[in-house]
């Protein structure tokens, strides 16, 4: 009887062995396969920009089309983002952000709110969101056209019977000393000039969103600014000294020529 129950225990920690090696639990990636295609991992980058398109291309296009109306592509959006966050894990922190509550005051596209209006929360789960933004952060665009336009000033032209546009006073007198306080900037420290790219940054922000603005004279002053951006978004990532000094004097340069166009 002894010799019966040992045998017996013995059979059992043999099944049990071999039942735990074969059980679904231990698998560490679960991989899903369709026909002609090849295994792709749960968590790998192809299975995140599914869900990067499942959830944000219906709305935002990969890239620039004619049917880019209701909110812009994702390619402009990568553009927008990566300069003012070149870290991965900051990009997915800001991204996330925006899409959890999205607030026009906090807006790094102000351009786009204005034209296609403040997004909607979504209530994505944050696990799935940190997954949307990292795949958004390592998306290999095709892009048409560099952020911001071609040519300096892109776009822009004067009023019927080459007349300026007409700003406030207080909008002139804002772009006045963001262009002054340019001017008069000089530092050691590339961080204090990251610091001045976001205040002048801030500054074109609040003119965009001023909803007094509109028709035509809102498209060009959006015109104006859009053709500046890079450079505000290059200034506010700079982590090289020289590199930031040469923005400041670009932008400096590019803010000389608002009054070509615009007067209060």
């Amino acid at each position: 009887m002894l010799k019966y129950l040992l045998l017996s225990s013995v059979f059992f920690l043999s099944c049990e062995s071999k039942e735990k090696k074969e059980t679904p639990s231990e698998v560490k990636s679960i991989t899903t396969k369709t026909k002609g295609e090849k295994p792709t991992s749960a968590n790998s980058p192809d299975t995140d920009y599914a869900l990067l398109k499942s959830n944000c291309m219906s709305c935002h296009l990969e890239k620039m089309g004619p049917g880019q109306k209701i909110a812009p592509p994702m390619v402009r959006v990568q553009e927008h983002y990566k300069p003012l966050y070149p870290k991965r894990a900051d990009f997915i922190t800001a991204v996330s952000d925006w899409v959890t509550n999205p607030d026009e005051s906090k807006s790094n596209m102000p351009g786009a709110v204005r034209k296609f209006n403040l997004m909607p929360k979504l209530g994505i789960e944050k696990g799935t969101l940190t997954r949307i933004a990292g795949a958004l952060f390592d998306a290999e665009f095709q892009k048409r056209g560099a952020m911001g336009g071609k040519k300096d000033h892109a776009g822009l032209q004067l009023a019927e019977g080459k007349k300026k546009w007409k700003l406030n006073v207080s909008t002139m007198d804002q772009v006045k000393k963001m262009h002054s306080r340019l001017k008069g900037f000089s530092s050691d420290d590339v961080k204090a000039y990251s610091a001045l790219g976001k205040e002048v940054f801030d500054g074109t922000k609040t003119i965009i969103l001023d909803k007094q603005y509109k028709g035509k004279t809102f498209d060009q002053l959006h015109a104006f600014f859009n053709s500046i951006e890079k450079d505000m978004h290059t200034l506010i990532g700079a982590t090289d000294l020289e590199l930031a000094k040469k923005q400041v004097a670009k932008l400096v340069e590019k803010f000389s020529k608002f009054g070509n166009f615009f007067e209060s």
